[in-house]
């Protein structure tokens, strides 16, 4: 009897041993399930966030973007705006450039007409009989003698 109860109770108490150890393995593997769903709740608090900032930073660019394009869309029509009034500019300065040629010339065309006059009537002072001024010939008296 006494072999029977120590071997039962020896039996009892590994298989209480073993009860506790699978209860301490168990809460162990419990505890490590929990501390990894606290880190995976923590990774995904922190891939949230960076996707909160990434998210935001691609709002930036497109904001920047579209005031990059409408800077260089403004730029645009500026120099566009610029070679407009350029080109008149240019234009103005070449009528004025030509205006002014036309006048040099009528005036050099005076200027050498009064001079040809000057000479014509020069030569028909010095004839005594006629002088032309400016297309008007006047003739002079011939003196009696």
């Amino acid at each position: 009897g006494i072999n029977a109860e120590y071997g039962e109770s020896s039996v009892a108490s590994m298989a209480e041993e073993q009860t506790n150890q699978f209860n301490e393995l168990s809460e162990s593997i419990k505890a490590s399930i929990a501390a990894k769903k606290q880190e995976a709740l923590q990774d995904q608090r922190r891939i949230d966030a960076l996707q909160k900032n990434v998210n935001a930073l691609n709002d930036r660019c497109s904001m920047l973007e579209m005031a990059m394009e409408r800077e260089r869309s403004e730029r645009m029509q500026d120099t566009s705006d610029m070679q407009t009034q350029i080109s008149r500019d240019m234009h103005k300065l070449e009528v004025a450039i030509e205006t002014s040629k036309m006048n040099l010339e009528q005036r050099e065309s005076a200027a050498q007409q009064r001079m040809s006059c000057l000479l014509y009537t020069s030569d028909a002072a010095d004839e005594e009989d006629s002088v032309d001024l400016g297309g008007c010939r006047i003739i002079k008296k011939k003196k009696r003698e």
